[in-house]
């Protein structure tokens, strides 16, 4: 057996495996129809976009988002890209605003230690996609 790091070109194969862990692994557990076939609601999911504190402002934030316009523009070109927020991330509210994004929902984020928090959801359309897409590297796939 081999470990490497992934890369884009694992993509599919690492999807396909997290779906068929789930439906190996929950059957009986979860419903079986949440398992075969849970619908997409169409958009492509930012989850989880971070830099490092001291990176902050210094332009890795645009090259993230650039990056991951230029993987959906690429892979689908007539989805739109959302992302959820923390309402009260002043910080990030303000560079996801200033990135062009629209406030599309509020909601309420609810956290499994027991306290809920005021969300935002931002979105991104497929031309505004398009036209903030960066060159994709080599080395970012």
């Amino acid at each position: 057996m081999q470990l490497r790091t992934g890369s884009g070109a694992d993509a599919a194969g690492v999807a396909a495996l997290h779906t068929h862990s789930w439906q190996t692994a929950y059957a009986g557990i979860m419903p079986g129809s949440f398992l075969t076939g849970p619908q997409s609601d169409g958009r492509v999911l930012v989850d989880n976009l971070h830099a490092h504190p001291d990176r902050r402002r210094s332009g890795i934030g645009r090259q993230l988002v650039g990056q991951v316009f230029a993987w959906t523009a690429a892979n689908h070109p007539d989805k739109p890209v959302y992302l959820q927020v923390l309402d009260d991330n002043a910080p990030a509210v303000a560079f996801y605003e200033r990135c062009g994004g629209e406030v599309t929902d509020r909601l309420v984020e609810q956290f499994s230690a027991g306290f809920e928090l005021p969300a935002l959801e931002y979105t991104w359309r497929p031309a505004a996609v398009r036209a903030a897409a960066s060159p994709v590297s080599p080395t970012a796939r």
